[in-house]
């Protein structure tokens, strides 16, 4: 049997080398496509809106403001999420919306939870904070986290409409602030009677937060997203299992290229 020549050895490992790198990187994008299929969304925004009697003049300016903020930072996946929450007596979601929505069918959607409530008796601010942190926080985690404020943040007891008192909501302080930590807050129309409240509390000012007030008719005023888009990571983010895939394969690349580099002035067999 001939002997196998130096050369052809070389060629028969970096073969090997090559095809342990294709199974790794093979493997990786089973992964990533396991990791995609879970459904994580990139952006989480929550949208809080005041629909009771003293914002109803702003809904429109409010729905215009904040659906441009949705449509220019919701579409980085088919994942990302939207949920519209109505700020009464009684808040709860009144809306939600994912990226693989028509965008024709969200946006009809999302213009009909900015209607004015009927009958509205109360404004729990702290009860719809409280909600929008819930929803926020929801398993998985997205990578980003975006909370919009349309109110004036005034609380007002439940009342009957001859004034007998229903229920007395808290106040602004007994809301837990850093349960919104790592989530960007865009606040609207804070009512000026408000606005020192805020900045008195401290978890509130440590919050990546902008409070703004856009007047009543300038509609074409845009609320900016944050530039940056992701959290740190929580449990979650990139793979360990791509990250240790990756840095094998970029071994094996580079042993691939150390076999197959030109070797010249070496001894070796007879022309």
């Amino acid at each position: 049997m001939a002997p196998v020549s130096p050369s052809s050895d070389r060629t028969a490992r970096a073969a090997r080398l090559l095809l342990g790198l294709a199974a790794w990187l093979v493997l990786g994008a089973a992964a990533l496509a396991q990791s995609n299929a879970a459904g994580r969304p990139h952006n989480r925004i929550v949208v809080i809106v005041d629909r009771s009697g003293s914002f109803v003049a702003r809904l429109g300016a409010a729905r215009d403001a904040a659906w441009d903020y949705v449509r220019r930072v919701a579409t980085t996946s088919p994942y990302d999420e939207v949920y519209v929450l109505a700020c009464d007596a009684k808040p709860r979601a009144i809306a939600y919306i994912q990226g693989v929505r028509s965008k024709r069918e969200a946006q009809a959607e999302f213009a009909q939870a900015f209607r004015a409530a009927a009958g509205s008796i109360g404004t729990d601010v702290v009860g719809s904070l409280e909600l929008a942190a819930f929803y926020l926080s929801n398993p998985p985690r997205a990578d980003a986290d975006h909370l919009l404020l349309f109110s004036d943040m005034q609380v007002d007891d439940a009342k009957t409409p001859d004034g007998r008192l229903i229920e007395r909501f808290r106040p602004l302080s007994a809301f837990d602030w850093s349960t919104l930590q790592g989530a960007t807050v865009r606040a609207v129309w804070v009512a000026e009677a408000v606005r020192p409240k805020l900045r008195a509390l401290p978890a509130f000012m440590a919050l990546d937060q902008v409070v703004t007030g856009i007047e009543s008719g300038a509609t074409g005023r845009r609320l900016d997203p944050p530039k940056r888009v992701r959290r740190p990571s929580e449990g979650g983010g990139t793979d360990p299992f791509l990250l240790g895939g990756g840095a094998l394969a970029l071994v094996l690349l580079v042993a691939t290229l150390f076999v197959l580099r030109p070797r010249s002035g070496r001894p070796g067999g007879k022309a």
